[in-house]
């Protein structure tokens, strides 16, 4: 049952994958999609001990994008932040939406303060289908990256011992 579970999670995603639909583009407030987000997965992230920080410019103009599919983007980066981080008495745990205007664009990222990325992983985390996790699937990391693609924008990955970042920056 598990392994028919997991198999259906897989085409699922290949689907998902292999079929992107359309953006439905509107004027929306970046911050607004962030804060639904953060709050989102609030909940799990006390249930883990982490600390939702939230550091949001609300001086940027509106983006015009698919607000449910840079939602879904989103969610999958914090969520996979969060999966990150396991729980410590030794060190906090946080999880950080930032989002600001760089020149003219506009920059969402969100940090978790995991362990990071390997190295030799780094280049391969927007590769469909690959995978670090135990029981993942791996299509979620390459679905954010052509959402992202098909907005015109660019997700970035930085990562070290301290933690990672993924940043998913707009041009205006």
């Amino acid at each position: 049952k598990k392994e028919i579970d997991r198999l259906d999670r897989l085409v699922g995603e290949f689907l998902r994958f292999a079929r992107p639909t359309a953006p439905l583009r509107a004027n929306v407030d970046l911050n607004e999609i962030v804060e639904s987000v953060a709050t989102l997965v609030e909940q799990q992230a006390a249930s883990q001990s982490v600390t939702v920080v939230r550091n949001l410019n609300h001086n940027i103009p509106v983006v015009f994008v698919d607000a449910e599919q840079i939602r879904q983007v989103l969610l999958n980066l914090a969520i996979n932040g969060l999966q990150a981080m396991t729980q410590t008495i030794e060190k906090p745990n946080f999880l950080t939406f930032r989002t600001f205007q760089q020149d003219s664009r506009l920059v969402v990222e969100i940090g978790d303060s995991g362990t990071g990325i390997e190295i030799q992983n780094v280049s391969k985390v927007f590769d469909p289908f690959f995978t670090t996790k135990d029981n993942g699937v791996g299509p979620g990391l390459s679905i954010a990256h052509k959402i992202a693609m098909q907005h015109g924008a660019v997700l970035n990955v930085r990562s070290d011992a301290t933690g990672t970042i993924f940043s998913l920056t707009f041009a205006r």
